[in-house]
Order: structure tokens, then sequence, then C-alpha cells
């Protein structure tokens, strides 16, 4: 039995561990299955949320780490290329230990955030990896996803 549209309204999923909790508790499979979504934006293993994981049923956190376990390892197969990655800005290549350099900082940000957020965020053009990897004057965020792969 599902409960309806109110426990995965946007109010309750600020909090998306709690609903994932009180979801798994009650069986409630499609609600899980978007609280585990807006889980990715957490980074399971502070203390923060150690309380809410104890209360989570052994097969549904198993699933929940599972999940944000498959979200890092897809992106990390995903960054890693046999091709050449060229600068989409200036069409120069990209140094291969400059771009490994790159990609094992993004699989530890995934790490921390496995939604993936704070790749194209402003901090991260602050990164050293980033300097190292593209010429461009432009601001990451402006071309976020369009030149990361360019084989």
């Amino acid at each position: 039995m599902s409960c309806g549209p109110s426990i995965a309204a946007p109010v309750f999923l600020r909090e998306p561990l709690r609903v994932y909790v009180i979801a798994t508790q009650f069986g409630w499979e499609e609600e899980a299955e978007l609280a585990s979504r807006h889980t990715l934006e957490l980074s399971l293993h502070e203390e923060q949320h150690q309380e809410a994981l104890r209360r989570i049923p052994t097969r549904a956190l198993v699933k929940l780490f599972k999940f944000h376990q498959k979200r890092r390892d897809e992106f990390r197969v995903g960054m890693q290329g046999e091709g050449h990655v060229m600068c989409a800005g200036c069409g120069k290549a990209v140094d291969r230990e400059a771009w490994a350099a790159l990609v094992w900082r993004m699989f530890w940000e995934m790490v921390a955030r496995p939604s993936g957020e704070r790749l194209c965020s402003l901090e991260s053009e602050e990164w050293d990896e980033i300097e190292r990897c593209f010429h461009l004057d432009k601001r990451i965020q402006d071309l976020c996803g369009v030149y990361w792969l360019s084989y």
C-alpha cells in the first residue's frame, strides 16, 4: 500500500533520509525509491546521518549504499576513455596525466556527494586539476556538461 503523494511532497524531501527511513519501514517502495534519489545530495558517511541510518532495515540500507556506489562507479567508468580528450574551448589535447588527476578528483567529489552537484559549482573552478586540463577563459559552470569528454 502506497501512502500517496503526501510523504513525497517537496517539503518532506528536504529531509530525504528521514523519508527513506519511513518509506522502508512501511514498505512504500515508490516513495523509498524517490527518497533514495534525493539522498544523492548527502554524504551518508557523515556523523549527522548515523542515527537515521541505524533506523533503516538492513536490506533497505544495503540497497541505499549500493545505489550510491553504483552512481559513483558509473561516473568513473564514463570518465575513463581510451581516446584523446580534447578541450572544447580551444581544441588542444588535454594532457593524459592531468586528465587522470581531474577524473580522480571528480570521483572523490562523487564519493562525498553522489548527486554530482559540486562538479559544476563555483568551488570546482578553483581546483588545480581543472586549470591543468582546460585552456578556457570562461567560467566552468557556463560550460559544464559541454566539454568534459570530446574524443
